[in-house]
């Protein structure tokens, strides 16, 4: 696809030597305008539709500077190359706080003027590569997955995440137990999403492969992703990949509840520690578990967790591994006696707050061959869990939402605040800290921190003459242009205008 360039200066032979100097087509660009003043300019924007003007700063009726601040604050996606007879440092300056492409000066060589250009044109390719992606759904879920969404790398996905905010979505877990047959696993899982609709696979996340379903109706989502199970389990066994496991979990509604359908399928996985006889667990079923050589200390532990007597906890726990190291029994039934112990607390506790720690004592577990090191991690996870309990949960979640605030408030001029950013700052489940705070605060945590981001450009604004650059920094927008918009969006009107009215 062509670049379309809108050309603007007053001097005829001028205006003829830049259209006529360069073979533009050659190097994929589109003269669409050629004009005389900034106004024509402007007035034909909206018709033209430009992705870069070219414009001189002295001309009459609206000059280049002038034109520069109203594309800025009305068309933020439009770039823009000023070309001047002059050196001024204002001119300059202006043109840098407005976040133009390039300043040259006349009289300006085609072969100079043509770099600039084409420097232009791969930002612009890259920017429509970028905007092409914000409308596919896989990147979109991808961004919440992965906890990557900040306020500039969704912007255009707006009609699409609209629609997600309606739909329910569930998804499954494939763990494959030989580290040689990960990658072979992966391509197989490739052709799930390619047979069925509404169904998504996204490689290599958190120790597993995930697919994820998605619908408007909350028992077609859960029905696909248990398609999706069954495909996996008969294209992995055509591939002769014997050792692997699928857990699938619960349908959960809305964008915000994402990360809780993730959540649901690895706690579904911790069935394959106690229940060796399946390969595909779904969280709604009921499975046989066995571990009769720890079932004593089993019960002895939950009844002291429940209890939060750290004492008693610590002793059973002794004994547990005095009895191991007494009979000298296998390391995999005390992984057995551990994941068993970890699926029962999950039961009957099934803590959002706590899915984050299980999930990765559980992954340690899997991991480890070492009694000793498989003792630290017990202990570790018994410590963390009393202390959980023994927390008032209400305090617990106001005291969070308390720092989540506080975070936000200072780190407002960071462009790489997010919930990804805040969770890990809290050692927090993304899916956790999402959930609790839209639910205390009736507001999502991205929302919430746009929301922020506004307020206090407002401030500035009001109270400083800083530059729109300045203020677009100062609250997280490396892009101006894109700040623009944003303030547009929710203020109604534009930086500049705002301004104007409050300093009446």
């Amino acid at each position: 696809m062509l670049i379309r360039v809108v050309i603007a200066d007053d001097e005829p032979f001028i205006r003829n030597c830049l259209v006529s100097s360069i073979d533009w087509a050659r190097h994929g660009v589109q003269i669409v305008k050629v004009c005389k003043n900034g106004r024509e300019v402007l007035d034909c924007l909206a018709e033209c539709q430009p992705d870069l003007v070219i414009s001189d700063v002295k001309m009459p009726v609206m000059d280049g500077m002038e034109l520069l601040t109203h594309i800025r604050e009305g068309y933020p996606k439009i770039h823009v190359i000023i070309i001047s007879g002059y050196e001024e440092f204002g001119f300059v300056k202006h043109a840098i706080d407005y976040d133009a492409d390039g300043y040259l000066l006349k009289p300006v060589e085609p072969d100079i003027l043509l770099h600039k250009v084409e420097k232009v044109v791969t930002k612009i390719q890259e920017e429509r590569k970028r905007e092409a992606a914000r409308k596919d759904v896989r990147y979109i879920l991808n961004a919440y997955i992965r906890g990557e969404v900040t306020a500039e790398n969704l912007d255009g996905s707006e009609d699409i995440l609209e629609r997600l905010e309606t739909c329910f979505f569930a998804s499954a877990c494939v763990q494959i137990d030989q580290a040689e047959q990960y990658a072979a696993a992966k391509h197989r899982l490739g052709a799930v999403s390619e047979k069925l609709s509404g169904v998504l696979f996204f490689p290599n996340l958190q120790h597993c492969h995930v697919l994820l379903s998605y619908d408007a109706d909350a028992q077609t989502a859960q029905e696909r992703i248990e398609a999706a199970a069954r495909l996996t389990e008969d294209l992995l066994e055509g591939a002769e990949i014997q050792e692997f496991r699928i857990a699938v979990g619960g349908a959960r509604f809305g964008l915000d509840a994402l990360l809780q359908s993730l959540d649901d399928a690895k706690e579904t996985m911790l069935l394959r520690y106690v229940n060796h006889a399946e390969k595909v667990f779904y969280r709604k079923n009921s499975y046989a578990i066995h571990y009769p050589s720890y079932e004593a200390e089993i019960k002895a532990l939950l009844g002291a967790i429940f209890a939060k007597n750290q004492r008693k906890a610590a002793q059973t726990l002794d004994g547990a591994f005095a009895k191991f190291y007494a009979e000298k029994q296998s390391v995999q039934d005390l992984k057995t006696f551990a994941n068993s112990l970890v699926f029962q607390i999950v039961e009957q506790l099934r803590s959002v707050a706590l899915s984050h720690k299980i999930n990765e004592y559980s992954t340690s577990i899997y991991l480890c061959h070492d009694p000793k090191q498989l003792e630290a991690y017990l202990r570790s996870f018994l410590n963390d869990l009393i202390a959980y309990l023994a927390e008032t949960k209400d305090d617990s979640d106001k005291k969070m939402i308390g720092e989540i605030k506080e975070y936000i408030r200072s780190h407002l001029s960071s462009s790489e605040l997010s919930l990804g950013s805040l969770a890990k700052h809290l050692n927090h489940n993304p899916s956790y800290v999402s959930y609790m705070f839209s639910n205390a605060c009736g507001v999502t945590i991205t929302n919430y921190i746009m929301i922020m981001r506004i307020e206090s450009a407002k401030r500035i604004i009001r109270d400083t003459d800083q530059k729109l650059l300045a203020v677009s920094m100062a609250v997280g927008y490396e892009n101006p242009s894109y700040f623009c918009k944003i303030f547009r969006r929710y203020v109604g009107m534009s930086p500049k205008e705002y301004r104007v009215i409050e300093k009446q």
